[in-house]
């Protein structure tokens, strides 16, 4: 069954990475290229937002996964 409060906070996570990403995308290029800290922070807050996206898919795929089994077991009956 699908975890909708963690998909949920998952999303919540996601939003405010994206915010900050917004937020350090405000400042110049040559700013964000000669500061080693904005340019790290960039990267950390996409990585996490990757691997956000990443885990909702997981458990997305796991879900249905897990339901496609049942349906499959509950078709075969008790013969199987």
């Amino acid at each position: 069954m699908l975890d909708t409060d963690f998909v949920l906070r998952a999303l919540q996570r996601l939003d405010n990475n994206l915010e900050i990403l917004k937020q350090i995308s405000g400042i110049s290029l040559d700013q964000f290229l000669s500061d080693p800290l904005q340019h790290g922070s960039a990267e950390r807050y996409l990585q996490v937002s990757i691997e956000i996206c990443l885990d909702i898919t997981r458990h997305i795929v796991s879900t249905e996964a897990l339901a496609a089994c049942r349906r499959e077991e509950m078709g075969r009956g008790f013969s199987g």
